[in-house]
């Protein structure tokens, strides 16, 4: 199996790159599942309902978000009729939406796609501890699949990188976003020692890891990477003209932040899956998309 991970759609500038690029995604690496992150796609964060249904339209499978999940109402009010939206799985049980669902390929395999919200450096949101919450989910999404993946949003390196420890051999990848700041560490985690990635021991001798930026594997994996970057701008400050953010950092005075249409890319990854849901392959992704008349539009 096929999955094409969309890294952290950002403002109008990101869906119009997505938009530009889907048709040669499809073609291109032909993927059977593709998920994008979209925490930052309405406005300045957020995901605003009419958003959501048109990266839908586009041909994404399933959107997962961060603590920005809630920030637009109408989302908000929605979101329950919107199963492929994701929201955090370790948020309160009253928050509307859900935070895993097994999604059906076109071939009819289902694969387990879980949202997780780190607690370091996030506060719009408060969540639960959610190395305990994703363990709950195991037993509930290996009877149906082995195919699982976990997007974790944290700001944190050391949180997101103890987490792909922690489900090394349950999951089949770990993708890491929050920061919008793409990582060089693309991995595949092997486990198999003791059969258990999270020993009492707190050894990591167990685990072997390779590390380029294709990795190809021959055991029972899981592959990981720290950040998977973000779609839209990349000469900016987070998907926004640096200029504001210079005066902002400079006076102390807050500036709202203005999109900007420098050097456009989507950014994420591919990953390869075998029929045990073990990673065999991640590469990472950076397409550039050419400057046209309707940027700015």
């Amino acid at each position: 199996m096929k999955i094409f991970y969309i890294a952290d759609i950002t403002g109008k500038v990101g869906v119009w790159a997505v938009k530009k690029t889907i048709a040669d995604i499809k073609r291109i690496y032909q993927p059977h599942v593709i998920i994008a992150h979209a925490n930052m796609t309405t406005g300045t964060g957020g995901l605003g309902k009419q958003h959501a249904s048109y990266l839908r339209k586009m041909g994404i499978d399933c959107i997962v978000g961060g603590d920005c999940i809630f920030q637009k109402k109408d989302l908000v009010e929605n979101i329950s009729q919107m199963p492929f939206v994701l929201r955090p799985v370790n948020l309160p049980s009253q928050s509307p939406g859900r935070g895993f669902r097994l999604f059906n390929t076109k071939a009819g395999v289902p694969i387990g796609i879980v949202s997780l919200l780190g607690r370091v450096g996030h506060y719009r949101l408060l969540a639960d501890n959610p190395f305990t919450a994703v363990q709950t989910l195991f037993s509930t999404i290996s009877k149906e699949t082995p195919y699982i993946i976990v997007d974790f949003s944290s700001t944190a390196t050391a949180e997101k990188q103890t987490m792909a420890f922690f489900l090394a051999g349950r999951v089949s990848a770990v993708i890491g976003s929050g920061t919008g700041a793409a990582t060089a560490d693309c991995q595949i985690i092997d486990a198999t020692a003791q059969g258990d990635s999270s020993a009492s021991d707190n050894s990591m001798s167990n685990h072997t890891i390779l590390s380029t930026d294709t990795v190809c594997a021959a055991h029972r994996l899981t592959g990981y990477i720290t950040d998977a970057g973000r779609t839209g701008s990349f000469d900016s400050v987070g998907g926004y003209a640096p200029a504001g953010k210079i005066r902002e950092y400079c006076t102390g005075l807050f500036e709202y932040p203005q999109e900007t249409w420098q050097r456009v890319c989507v950014q994420g990854l591919v990953l390869a899956l075998d029929n045990t849901g073990s990673t065999r392959a991640i590469e990472r992704i950076a397409i550039e998309v050419p400057s046209t008349s309707e940027i700015g539009k």
